[in-house]
């Protein structure tokens, strides 16, 4: 079965690259992975080589986007980066307090799966916690798709003095 999700989850991502779906290759490899696991009725543990082979490979191809250049254009956004960040930290560490007050969902699960990280860095440290991976994928899921289908919306509704 991991051979199957592997082939269509590499399938349906690059198709959704290809339709320039945002996030095209990570999105369709889930979804494609996702529908191999639900056709079968089973959960499909990924061997930890195989997961601590991606975890790397994601950390290498964000690092090596890191130059001195980049870093002297961006450090005047330093500021607004930061309070944008804690900003939207606070807001997830709010709606992960009222999640553990309400349902059953454990902390450490709701502060992963309301925090603003990346998808695929959210979903990386769920695994490696041993948290409920799946449910910390299914919030960041439903904050990609409503990015996505939001953005245009947003792009509209903009500043006057915005170019």
């Amino acid at each position: 079965m991991l051979i199957a999700a592997v082939l269509v989850a590499t399938v349906v991502g690059w198709t959704a690259q290809r339709l320039r779906v945002p996030g095209g290759m990570l999105v369709g490899a889930m979804i494609g992975a996702a529908g191999v696991a639900l056709v079968s009725g089973r959960e499909i543990p990924a061997p930890p080589p195989v997961s601590i082979g991606v975890f790397a490979a994601v950390g290498l191809t964000t690092g090596l986007l890191v130059t001195r250049d980049r870093l002297r254009r961006l450090a005047p956004l330093a500021g607004p980066a930061i309070a944008s960040a804690m900003f939207l930290i606070l807001l997830g560490v709010l709606v992960g307090y009222v999640l553990t007050m309400t349902t059953d969902i454990p902390w450490s699960v709701a502060a992963l799966a309301t925090s603003p990280g990346a998808l695929s860095v959210m979903s990386a440290v769920a695994l490696e916690q041993g948290d409920d991976s799946a449910l910390i994928v299914f919030f960041h899921v439903v904050r990609v798709i409503l990015v996505v289908l939001l953005v245009p919306v947003i792009l509209l509704v903009r500043p006057r003095d915005a170019r």
